[in-house]
């Protein structure tokens, strides 16, 4: 709580005598940040590397692969509702091809986003309307076991439930 050396004193402590903790990759993104805060770069950068290595395919790995991360988060709100509106009018165009590129370049650039899951929706309504209905029901599946509590899941578990009850997919332009 606002006490730097003693929060870092303690994750150190805590890495020393659990170094095989369930929590280390926390403990790394906290310190991480902690870092960055104080302007301690040289340490946030050794922070960074150790998620990298340690933790390359984990939300914090993925996202901590641009150099460029702490800008990102600073920015990361107002682009990431541009780049919704964007590929939301995209899917409303029809232009999948444009849905998909957006939803890469989110997973890229915001992985851990709060609204990833609305992403990955359209990303799969996209393959609907495609008609490639085996990339629309994967899609939808990665979307619950990713996010299994979020305002889409009904929805996505809804539809999944009716395909296994024999209902047909449709694929059009509506």
């Amino acid at each position: 709580l606002e006490d730097v050396p003693a929060s870092i004193g303690e994750f150190k402590i805590g890495l020393k005598e659990y170094p095989d903790n369930m929590y280390r990759l926390g403990v790394y993104y906290n310190m991480y940040l902690i870092y960055m805060r104080t302007g301690n770069t040289a340490m946030a950068e050794r922070m960074r590397q150790t998620i990298l290595s340690e933790f390359a395919d984990s939300k914090y790995g993925l996202a901590m692969r641009d150099p460029n991360y702490i800008e990102n988060l600073r920015n990361m709100d107002r682009e990431q509702e541009g780049m919704y509106e964007n590929a939301y009018a995209a899917y409303l165009d029809n232009d999948n091809a444009k849905v998909h590129d957006a939803y890469a370049e989110m997973m890229r650039k915001y992985p851990l986003s709060k609204i990833m899951p609305k992403f990955m929706f359209i990303d799969a309504l996209a393959y609907l309307t495609d008609k490639n209905y085996d990339a629309f029901k994967s899609s939808l599946r990665e979307l619950l076991e990713r996010y299994p509590e979020t305002d889409i899941t009904p929805t996505a578990s809804s539809i999944l439930t009716q395909i296994a009850k024999g209902r047909k997919l449709e694929g059009g332009s509506s």
